[in-house]
């Protein structure tokens, strides 16, 4: 893990300065996605993934096109009205695409760190 900025935290004395550890994408093995984490693409497009929903709000089951899913990808939209993903990540990392064409590699998320809700 790398050390990404240092910060003096409020009410602290001046000295030491503390080191904060951030870890950015290179750092996580993106076969682990967080199960309701929100991704963020190159482009500003938020993602939500998913190991568990497997059905879209009419009932219909969601298949895999690549045999065998790590987890699904879906936009903010799709993950709100229960609607089918966009992608789906296999679990040897790669991205295969659904409803959109792929113009970036699944090492460029940026997980956000913020945590969708469920419903």
């Amino acid at each position: 893990m790398r050390v990404s900025s240092i910060v003096r935290l409020k009410n602290l004395p001046a000295w030491p300065i503390y080191l904060v550890a951030i870890r950015d994408s290179r750092d996580l093995d993106m076969t682990q996605l967080r199960e309701r984490g929100i991704y963020q693409t190159p482009n500003g497009q938020r993602l939500v993934a998913s190991r568990f929903r497997r059905t879209t709000a009419d009932g219909a089951r969601i298949l895999s096109l690549g045999g065998n899913v790590s987890c699904y990808l879906f936009s903010a939209y799709h993950w709100a009205f229960h609607g089918w993903p966009d992608y789906e990540v296999a679990p040897e990392g790669e991205l295969i695409p659904i409803n959109q064409p792929e113009s970036w590699r699944l090492d460029e998320l940026v997980d956000t760190g913020a945590t969708a809700g469920t419903h």
